[in-house]
Formats: C-alpha cells, sequence, structure tokens
C-alpha cells in the first residue's frame, strides 16, 4: 500500500505492507529514520497520532494498532492509490506512565503495537479453541519470526508465518470465526464503530452476509464490504472467507462502508 506521509507541511511517500499495523510499520528503524530526517519527525515524544490527511486538521486520529490494510479499506483506496496519513507528534521525554524506563517515544510506540497483536492473536486463539494457551505458550523465536514478518510484509517470512499461525491453530476447534467488523460513514475511518467478537460457522452455508447481521449491521444500509484490498461477496461463505482473507492475528477483518446519505433517502 503506498501511503503519503504529511509531517508539517512536508510530505515523502512509502510503500507499507498491509499486513503491518500503521504504528508498527512507522516506527520500524528504517521508516523512522526517514521520518526524522527527511520530514523533520521528532526523535522522541510523548504520543505519535496519525490521521487521514483527506479530512485535515479535522481529521480525529487513528488508532496506531490498526492495520494498514483495515485502515486503507476504511479509506477505499485500492492498490494503486496513495493515501494520505497526516502525523502528528506530541510533547517529548517520555511522559507517558506506560513508558519502560529508558525508552523513547519510538521505542514505546514499537512495544505497545507489538502488544496490541498479540493480544488480537490470544483473542482469537481463545474465540476458536475456548483457550488462549496456544498462542500464549509460542517460543520466543516464534513470536518474534511471527511479529517481524507481519510487520516487514516480507513474502517468505510470512509463508513461515503462516505456518506458525497454523501451528497455533492446529488441535480442536469450535465452529466459529474470529470477526472484527467496522462500520464507516462518510469514508471517515477515524469515526468507525468496531466490534471484535466470534461468529458462530455451525450452521453449513454461513454467509458473510450471515456473519454480519449477528454483529448487528443493517445489510439495506451497505454499500460495499471490503477486507485486504478486496471487495467482499455478501453471499460467500463465511468459513471460506476466513480462510482466504484472515490476517496474521487469525481475524477476518472486514470494513462496511454505508451508503451515503443521498443514496439512502433516494431507497427511501
Amino acid at each position: 500500500m503506498t501511503l503519503r506521509l504529511d509531517f508539517n507541511e512536508k510530505s515523502l511517500h512509502a510503500r507499507a505492507p498491509r499486513t503491518s499495523s500503521l504504528g508498527a510499520f512507522l516506527a520500524r528503524e528504517d521508516v523512522k529514520t526517514k521520518l526524522v530526517t527527511a520530514l523533520g519527525a521528532p526523535e522522541d515524544f510523548d504520543a505519535l497520532e496519525a490521521s487521514d490527511a483527506a479530512f485535515g486538521d479535522d481529521g480525529r486520529a487513528l488508532a496506531l494498532g490498526t492495520s494498514v490494510s483495515a485502515c486503507a479499506d476504511g479509506a477505499r483506496k485500492g492498490v494503486d492509490e496513495a493515501w494520505g496519513v497526516r502525523l502528528r507528534a506530541r510533547g517529548g521525554r517520555g511522559t507517558s506512565e506506560e513508558s519502560v524506563e529508558g525508552e523513547d517515544g519510538w521505542s514505546r510506540l514499537r512495544r505497545e503495537c507489538r502488544q496490541s497483536f498479540f493480544n488480537a492473536l490470544k483473542e482469537s486463539t481463545y474465540a476458536t479453541h475456548a483457550s488462549a494457551s496456544k498462542a500464549m505458550t509460542m517460543s520466543s523465536e516464534s513470536a518474534d519470526a511471527l511479529y517481524e514478518a507481519t510487520v516487514d510484509g516480507d513474502f517468505r517470512r510470512l509463508h513461515r508465518a503462516e505456518t506458525l499461525a497454523r501451528e497455533i491453530a492446529e488441535g480442536k476447534k469450535r465452529e466459529v470465526v474470529p470477526m472484527r467488523v467496522y462500520r464507516v460513514v462518510e469514508d471517515d475511518f477515524s469515526r468507525a464503530t468496531f466490534t471484535s467478537a466470534p461468529a458462530s460457522v455451525e450452521r453449513e452455508g454461513t454467509t458473510v452476509s450471515d456473519g454480519l447481521r449477528a454483529f448487528g449491521v443493517n445489510m439495506d444500509d451497505v454499500d460495499v464490504v471490503l477486507s485486504q484490498g478486496v471487495r467482499v461477496d455478501l453471499g460467500f461463505d463465511l468459513a471460506s472467507a476466513h480462510d482466504v482473507l484472515r490476517g496474521c492475528d487469525n481475524f477476518l477483518h472486514l470494513v462496511v462502508h454505508a451508503k451515503k446519505r443521498d443514496e439512502r433517502s433516494q431507497i427511501e
């Protein structure tokens, strides 16, 4: 995914893997160096905020732990389109209560994004196995390999990461699909409502539409559903959609765009 990163009226373009969270990509050492040297981003901060540049100063901050893919789907940006991300840094010299002694804002951001990823992996593992032990007992080497592959988007290492994810998923499983559903209005992903829960696929033939209804989505208001940059057919089998489109955290991330107001009024 091509990102146009804006900071203090300067910009640079960078290719970000859809697998990574936005914050983890920004805090990658090579990206951080470009932000500091080319854009004048600070070496340390209390908080780094990112917002959709399309909304200017009115844009609300995006959750940096959210995947690049979900953010891009929220802005309806395809593979060949650049998505503008406006960055702002607040404060400096780590006044955050969550800080670890000696770490700066960049290392704190890396740590927090890593924690967010593994919390999601534990949640999805618990949903499918009624226990998070498979995710919690990974070796440090396996955990590092899985997370680094996710952040870097390297194909060969992602293949290994997928193998690790399958190893975590082995054993008796519940007939559910871990889902994260984002409901977006007017393409403003920062204001999206967010739901994370397992959806039952016990009934054979359960569709994506069935899963979204279980999450309280009014299907009459749905314009399009996106996942991993793909437009998802509402009649597609939900379990199959999870197999094909799940993220490295084992969640199926569905970004649901509501119809524009004028479209809804025409239907009414």
